[in-house]
């Protein structure tokens, strides 16, 4: 998935239609207006003693600094900064670019595309149609609902603090699994239901042909598949990745190395953590539902809708 293609795309187009007008702006330091060979207008905003573009906004909108945008305005055509912009609350947008960071003010929508050079910060209430990038850091604040996202680190809600890791329990032999069809090659088949208890340790990849239930502090150093439902307990590790035909659920504090797939939804709870800095990953589902706390790095893509979930604070 070419998440940057948009982006690559609007800079040529600006250098290719824009770069008189910009090179105006930046020498004479005043607001520069006109029209592309379309018609289309265009506004190209000082970025320093002018940063937000004037009322009308049916025009592509670039700023050589800052962009600052007010609240509750719909923007129809594509927008760029050289720094960072600022979106007012309620605001809805075809495609914003930055060179540095985007800041999404509250209950805003994008249409089309976003990308920063540096961060995107969405806030909270905020709908992300179509691509959400970043070069270095994305955040999505409670109840966000997203669709592709990508950047080195995606942070959904305020951060939590981690489990205390479990020391690495028990290693689970092939006798103690029952309705195992098959262990060769480093690879257990298992015809039906599987069901690990809790603090063991898996030294295979398992291809469940049922449901499967990973039990709490369980670390399986190899890949799941599952044909049904797949449960994996409360700090649960998988050093590689994690497969299921219907629904996956993450319990919390769950560590998932490799790529996270399920063709229906993907159900993730406070505190875990998908992929890591060292090794980006891939999570795919028709939908999700993730809780605040979780930390992903690389891309998640949720096919139809994905949400920050709204987590009710527990009382005292």
């Amino acid at each position: 998935m070419r998440v940057h293609f948009f982006a690559y795309g609007h800079h040529e187009f600006m250098e290719k239609h824009l770069a008189e007008p910009v090179s105006r702006c930046l020498a004479e330091g005043h607001t520069q207006q006109g029209e592309l060979e379309d018609g289309t207008r265009f506004v190209i905003l000082n970025g320093v003693t002018d940063q937000q573009p004037p009322e009308q906004s049916e025009a592509v909108i670039v700023s050589c600094g800052d962009l600052r945008l007010p609240p509750e305005k719909e923007y129809t055509l594509e927008m760029y900064a050289r720094e960072s912009v600022h979106g007012g609350a309620g605001n809805t947008y075809r495609a914003v670019l930055s060179d540095h960071d985007i800041a999404l003010g509250p209950n805003s929508t994008t249409l089309r595309w976003v990308h920063a050079c540096q961060s995107v910060n969405a806030g909270e209430g905020c709908t992300l149609w179509g691509r959400v990038s970043a070069g270095e850091r994305l955040t999505l604040d409670k109840d966000t609902v997203f669709e592709r996202l990508n950047a080195p680190c995606i942070e959904f809600g305020e951060p939590v603090d981690p489990l205390t890791p479990a020391r690495e329990g028990e290693r689970l032999d092939p006798g103690d699994v029952p309705h195992l069809i098959d262990d060769s090659a480093g690879r257990w088949l298992v015809k039906g239901k599987l069901d690990i208890p809790d603090n063991r340790r898996v030294e295979a990849n398992l291809v469940v042909t049922g449901g499967g239930r990973i039990g709490d502090g369980t670390t399986i150093k190899g890949s799941i598949k599952s044909h049904k439902d797949l449960y994996l307990g409360r700090g649960v590790k998988v050093d590689g990745s994690v497969v299921s035909q219907r629904d996956i659920y993450l319990d919390e504090g769950c560590r998932i190395r490799g790529p996270i797939l399920a063709e229906r939804v993907v159900h993730i709870q406070r505190g875990c953590v998908l992929g890591s800095p060292e090794q980006a990953t891939t999570v795919s589902a028709r939908r999700a539902r993730v809780a605040p706390g979780v930390v992903a790095y690389g891309t998640f893509w949720a096919h139809e809708e994905g949400h920050v979930m709204v987590v009710p604070r527990k009382d005292g």
